[in-house]
């Protein structure tokens, strides 16, 4: 099992002469911690200021800073400037952005044994709007006007998909 350990020790010679007990104390931890990301960060798209990540931390042998949060946009480092909290065993860190692009988010647990795990997760911020473009109205008479039923057509795009066209 992990956690806390004794061992005693004592040593006896040929003649039958023992040592005093010597004991020391020891951790066991035979695995890494476990951290969690919430789900809906894994390829998510925003298009706000900022946004919040977070999840959980166990382990046995925590201490008491056992998560890291870096950040990369477009592979160079970003500085996060925004609040972190950590508290039995959940971690929250506000992510500042700086423009459109993909943020590689990663979260990394260190025990109090020096064992480490991470979690990384792709965040994709878009602050361009869609393109639209009408292409056509149908049926259009004499000066531009419309009567009854009109068809119209129209094309719309967005580097990182549509939810729709209304």
């Amino acid at each position: 099992p992990e956690g806390s350990a004794d061992v005693w020790v004592k040593a006896t010679d040929l003649a039958g002469n023992e040592s005093a007990v010597a004991s020391r104390s020891f951790v066991i931890d035979h695995g890494a911690p476990v951290i969690e990301v919430e789900a809906a960060f894994d390829g998510a798209v925003y298009k706000n200021a900022a946004f919040s990540i977070g999840g959980t931390v166990s382990d046995g042998n925590l201490g008491a800073d056992p998560i890291a949060v870096t950040a990369k946009k477009g592979g160079a480092a970003h500085a996060l400037t925004g609040a972190f909290t950590y508290g039995a065993g959940s971690w929250s860190q506000v992510v500042n952005i700086d423009g459109s692009g993909v943020y590689e988010i990663t979260v990394t647990a260190t025990d109090s044994l020096n064992r480490t795990s991470s979690a990384t997760r792709s965040v994709t911020v878009d602050l361009t709007l869609p393109t639209l473009e009408i292409t056509s109205v149908l049926p259009i008479l004499p000066g531009a006007e419309v009567n009854g039923k009109v068809t119209l057509s129209a094309n719309a795009s967005d580097a990182n998909g549509l939810l729709g066209v209304k």
